[in-house]
Parts: structure tokens; C-alpha cells; sequence
């Protein structure tokens, strides 16, 4: 799988984190949420290359689809 772009929800630590690192390197695009703006971009510059952050928080669904529309 690649030259994909890839949500990952929960992807700035434990399984998520190491799944974007994984998928990275295959040569996918991936957007990695976290409930804090601050800790998605943290990690999306840690993982380098097609990384993304973007705050998401499921407890507010409403509010996803525009913050997805953000990350572009």
C-alpha cells in the first residue's frame, strides 16, 4: 500500500504513532489527530516527511468534518 493518504485517529503515540512511521516510510501521505493542535503538530514534524497534525476530538463529531476540511 502506497502513494496513499492516511487518517490516523489516536497517531500521536503507542500503536497509532508507530503505524504513520510504518506507513511513511512506504511512501503514503498521513494526517496523525490528537485531541491538542499542539501535540498533532509536534509529532507530525517528529515523523518528517508527508506527516500532517490535525486536533480531532471524537467526543465532538459534529466538529470533525470541518476540522478535516482544515488539513486540506
Amino acid at each position: 500500500m502506497t502513494k496513499n493518504t492516511i487518517l490516523i485517529v489516536g497517531g500521536s503515540s503507542g500503536i497509532g504513532l508507530e503505524l504513520a512511521r510504518d506507513l511513511i516510510s512506504s511512501g503514503n501521505d498521513v494526517i496523525v489527530t490528537s485531541r491538542s493542535q499542539s501535540t498533532a503538530e509536534r509529532t507530525a514534524d517528529a515523523l518528517g516527511g508527508s506527516a500532517q497534525g490535525c486536533a480531532l476530538d471524537g467526543a465532538e463529531p459534529e466538529s470533525i468534518a470541518d476540522q478535516l476540511k482544515a488539513v486540506g
